[in-house]
């Protein structure tokens, strides 16, 4: 596999379901051989695996903090963090890829930040234009490695 892109949020929970619905645009975007998405509620260890067999991994998420609909991105690496927990960080599952499975992708995660958490199904205005932003910012990068693959 090559890109695995993990969209995390309580779609229960308006702007928090922002990584959800990202993933969910994006499996419809980018279904093929070389790039698997995940859309879940939180992480687990069960990730762990598919993740050591990327190459690259994208995180998407939603953040309390920052201007609505602000899009951050950050690298991560694996930390020494405890895998027992109920509250996984992708730092946590990058190092239980590597501990488990002897590899860690290259990984980055994309946080959006929210306007609204309250008890909702739906998306502020602002954090769905950045969901649509993240999107098409992801094929956009994902088309070009295919276009032009790596060797």
């Amino acid at each position: 596999m090559g890109t695995l892109i993990i969209g995390i949020g309580n779609t229960l929970r308006g702007d928090d379901g922002a990584g959800q619905e990202a993933a969910l645009l994006l499996a419809d975007a980018l279904a093929g051989d070389t790039v698997e998405v995940i859309a879940c509620h939180q992480l687990t260890l069960e990730m762990s695996e598919p993740l050591a067999r990327a190459t690259t991994a994208v995180f998407i998420d939603a953040e309390y903090g920052g201007a609505a609909g602000e899009i951050r991105l950050r690298s991560l690496v694996p930390t020494g963090a405890d895998l027992f927990t109920h509250d996984l960080i992708p730092e946590t599952l990058l190092s239980a890829a590597l501990a488990l499975y002897g590899h860690a992708p290259e990984a980055w995660l994309y946080t959006i930040c929210g306007e609204d958490f309250g008890y909702k199904d739906a998306l502020t205005a602002s954090v769905d234009a950045a969901v649509h932003q993240v999107v098409a910012r992801l094929v956009a990068a994902c088309s070009r490695a295919i276009d032009s693959p790596i060797g």
